[in-house]
């Protein structure tokens, strides 16, 4: 992903980091919501703290454009919150919390387009395997699929797919 990232999309260093450690971060989340149906905050919060490690290098390295990244991806997280919490009102609890505080590291890791590439390949692979699920009748209407592993399985593509 690096090497990909690095030379057919030009990527410096900085978008690099930011990708893979969110990537690295998703790996993690994805194994512990698909064997417990559930993402510690342990998890939710290493991302965190990746992100402010990068932001440190951020500020040595380019203090100009600091504070406009920030806000950037902090509107990301806002509208990928505010996205989610109306999707869990509307579907009735199927989208949990952990999900809703994913969109935290993530907002900040990839910001607004990023997140919305992200976000809609996930629902896109999400939507593919329950339908063939649901054909295949190894699961019913109402059986829960964990979205983590959706979610990586999207991020990643994305960011393959489109050096995001």
């Amino acid at each position: 992903m690096v090497v990909m990232l690095r030379y057919f999309y030009q990527s410096d260093i900085i978008h690099i980091l930011k990708r893979v450690s969110i990537v690295a971060v998703l790996w993690s989340i994805a194994i512990s919501d698909y064997k417990e149906y559930r993402i510690p905050n342990k998890l939710i919060l290493s991302g965190i703290a990746m992100r402010a490690l990068i932001l440190i290098y951020e500020l040595v390295i380019n203090i100009n454009n600091v504070l406009s990244i920030l806000i950037y991806e902090l509107i990301a997280v806002a509208g990928a919150v505010i996205v989610c919490l109306i999707c869990m009102v509307i579907s009735r609890g199927s989208l949990g919390m952990g999900d809703l505080k994913l969109m935290i590291p993530m907002g900040l890791m990839l910001g607004v387009e990023g997140i919305c590439y992200a976000m809609f390949v996930s629902v896109f692979f999400a939507f593919i395997v329950s339908v063939f699920l649901l054909l295949t009748k190894k699961k019913a209407k109402s059986d829960q699929l964990p979205f983590a592993p959706f979610i990586l399985a999207g991020t990643f593509a994305s960011i393959i797919l489109s050096g995001i």
